[in-house]
């Protein structure tokens, strides 16, 4: 639980290759919801999260090439995502115990 005003720190998402076909040189944008405990894709009738209202800050990961069966190491870690959290958590609306999409 992370209370409304905290300072995070550092903050990452931690990755498990499952097979080798990510073959690296994709980049993807990362941002969060600003909304206090956002609908979870999975009760998305239609998958579409096109209305959501996302944040302002956003970061691009880099992916490089997964090239090992179940690797959990630097390749499959985010960078860091402190400031896109830092940015829901510092809400008015937000409370101990909201979910972060």
């Amino acid at each position: 639980k992370i209370p409304r005003f905290s300072k995070i720190q550092k903050s990452f998402i931690q990755f498990v290759s499952k097979n080798k076909s990510l073959p690296g040189d994709i980049t993807i944008r990362i941002q969060t919801e600003i909304k206090p405990n956002p609908n979870h894709f999975d009760n998305l009738k239609s998958h579409d999260i096109t209305s959501r209202i996302w944040s302002k800050n956003m970061v691009y990961w880099n992916i490089p090439e997964w090239d090992t069966v179940n690797e959990k190491g630097i390749k499959q870690k985010t960078i860091d995502l402190s400031d896109l959290i830092n940015e829901v958590v510092n809400e008015n609306e937000w409370y101990s115990g909201s979910a972060i999409v």
